[in-house]
């Protein structure tokens, strides 16, 4: 009799520590799903409070565990919540964000020199920030650079291409990035709808963006 109940105890603590494993196992997964939700539904936060808070729990996470992806996901935050404070005629709380926001953005590249998706990501920014904040430069540097990268996924390279045009246009390069983006026009249909945004809009994450390029490093934030 006291046989068969160790057994079952015993029976009970495998399961229990298989169920263990599981959890431990989800909260992994749903940990880079959460980053990856996150990040690509970031532009619909629009509220200060939210933004800030998400700053503070990104702030504690690069001291703790200095993910990548973290520094990435907390430079996209304050560009948005410096263009809140903006909007909101708080011009010393815009400047110091956007500062700090293109600070992690750099240091995460500068750290990472040969991760090409993390610059693509800060291509991805910098391309559409507005000109006086003198990205430009930085933003024809990546995509000369990634258009360089066998690696990359060909799908991306209209994309790369379009990033290029605008980082160009910004520095006043007007003639070339033209050129670049009525090439585009004569492209396949993926490039002929990424340049109809043309030099004012900004097109969403698209699909290949998120397979090839965020998904991946949310992998690697694990």
């Amino acid at each position: 009799m006291m046989g068969r109940k160790l057994n079952f105890i015993g029976v009970i603590l495998i399961i229990i520590s298989l169920l263990l494993s599981q959890v431990e196992s989800k909260i992994d997964i749903k940990n880079s799903d959460k980053r990856f939700l996150l990040f690509i539904s970031l532009n619909t936060f629009t509220a200060s409070d939210k933004l800030t808070s998400l700053i503070s729990e990104l702030e504690y996470s690069i001291k703790q565990v200095d993910h990548p992806f973290d520094k990435v996901i907390y430079g996209y935050v304050s560009v948005f919540l410096s263009a809140y404070y903006h909007k909101n005629k708080a011009y010393s709380q815009a400047a110091q964000t956007i500062k700090k926001a293109f600070f992690y953005l750099d240091e995460v590249v500068e750290q990472n020199p040969t991760n090409w998706r993390l610059i693509y990501l800060r291509l991805r920014m910098d391309a559409f920030t507005p000109r006086y904040l003198g990205r430009c430069v930085v933003a024809k540097k990546d995509s000369q650079q990634l258009l360089e990268n066998i690696n990359i996924n060909s799908e991306l390279i209209p994309m790369i291409n379009y990033m290029y045009a605008r980082a160009l246009f910004s520095c006043d390069q007007v003639t070339q990035a033209k050129k670049i983006m009525a090439q585009l026009l004569q492209e396949n249909e993926a490039s002929k709808k990424i340049a109809r945004y043309s030099f004012t809009s900004v097109p969403p994450w698209l699909s290949i963006e998120k397979t090839a390029v965020i998904q991946p490093i949310t992998l690697e934030s694990d």
